[in-house]
């Protein structure tokens, strides 16, 4: 999907390289956790995700 951009990921890493494998798990991360968020604002009848379906 690219949820996650490497540029700005490695700006915050202060100095250090960025793993390849970071990104991918990190990106598998978020994934997750936006489904989670759209099922549960979809079971409250919103159609708006807010910070508190996280």
């Amino acid at each position: 999907m690219g949820v996650i951009i490497k540029s700005k990921l490695r700006g915050m890493l202060g100095g250090l390289n960025l793993g390849e494998d970071l990104a991918v798990g990190l990106e598998k991360q978020v994934e997750e956790m936006l489904k989670k968020a759209t099922e549960r604002a979809k079971g409250n009848f919103r159609r708006t995700v807010y910070a508190r379906d996280l």
